[in-house]
């Protein structure tokens, strides 16, 4: 797994880019200063789950706040990265079709974001 980082300014927010290579595929974790975490997968559909699963949890992707998923994968693999990364705050992937990301998952004790809700992240697109 390689992780070059670089860092990413447009008009109004900086972001801290990283850069992973796993299994054949690639993966892009941005991180919003004091907020979000957005990671975009780009994998290839023959991976085996578990090697998918075990790539997954070496990138350690925790927040305080919220994940955010985008991205080509198997349809398992959603699934998967939901199970590892659900003690963040909430999860929500992306739905081009309604502009934002679909809160899938919610931490009981959170009280401003409802599953369901639809987020958009202001100057970044991702999918």
């Amino acid at each position: 797994m390689t992780k070059p980082v670089s860092v990413l300014i447009n008009d109004r927010y900086e972001y801290a880019v990283e850069d992973f290579e796993i299994l054949g595929g690639t993966v892009t974790v941005v991180t919003v200063p004091h907020e979000d975490i957005v990671v975009e997968f780009d994998i290839p559909e023959e991976i085996a789950p578990e090697e998918f699963a075990g790539a997954v949890r070496e990138l350690n992707l925790n927040s305080r706040m919220g994940i955010l998923l985008s991205g080509k994968m198997p349809v398992w693999g959603w699934g998967i990265v939901v199970h590892i990364v659900h003690v963040t705050t909430y999860i929500a992937i992306l739905d081009p079709c309604l502009g934002g990301c679909v809160v899938v998952m919610v931490r009981p004790d959170e009280k401003q974001v409802k599953v369901g809700q639809v987020l958009r992240i202001p100057g970044l697109s991702l999918g």
